[in-house]
């Protein structure tokens, strides 16, 4: 796994976008707020529909499911799988799954470990949410939040978007325009394992 001393370069690298998370929050509590939809709600789904997809498509598929109860086309059965199962039960699986849920309804403890953060960290991404690599990871980033005097979630993010600048991308992010609307810059990445 990567050493704390890289992952901390990479938090210094994406520093400004630590408040990541803070904007995702304002940004569904905009669109729930004008739609008269559940924050909450909202957050989950985004959640629940962000495996595998970038944040531009994210946003899109939640937003459309909110509208009309219905998956954009395109969307994995995985995805869709995850969605029916958190219908009938109320639960989210799968730990970055249920991880970025906490983060979007603003749980500063959470720490969401995606393919990007796989990458940071040295990591297969496939492994990274076995309990082992999660526990080194959690003691990094907590290590890291420490020095920063950061949070835990706002180290996540400016990990996670320092790793995307650091291999020549620029992260998505959130920004409420003048006229009072939300305007998602969907950012750009170079393509991971010959995606």
């Amino acid at each position: 796994m990567t050493q704390t001393e890289t992952l901390l370069r990479y938090a210094e690298a994406g520093r400004e976008y630590r408040w990541w998370y803070a904007d995702a929050q304002h940004a569904i509590a905009v669109v729930c707020q004008r739609k008269k939809w559940d924050q909450r709600v909202f957050a989950e789904v985004m959640a629940l529909t962000s495996p595998r997809v970038q944040v531009g498509r994210n946003w899109s598929m939640t937003y459309h499911y909110m509208q009309t109860g219905k998956h954009l086309p395109g969307t994995m059965r995985t995805i869709k799988a995850a969605v029916e199962h958190w219908e009938e039960t109320g639960e989210i699986r799968g730990r970055k799954t249920e991880a970025f849920a906490r983060a979007l309804k603003g749980d500063e403890t959470a720490l969401v470990l995606d393919v990007w953060m796989a990458v940071a960290l040295g990591v297969d991404p496939v492994k990274v949410t076995r309990p082992d690599n999660m526990l080194s990871a959690t003691r990094r980033v907590v290590r890291i939040a420490d020095v920063l005097d950061w949070t835990v979630a706002q180290t996540q993010a400016a990990i996670w978007c320092g790793i995307i600048l650091t291999l020549g991308g620029s992260p998505a992010r959130f920004e409420l325009a003048a006229d009072g609307n939300i305007k998602l810059h969907t950012g750009t990445t170079k393509p991971l394992f010959g995606d």
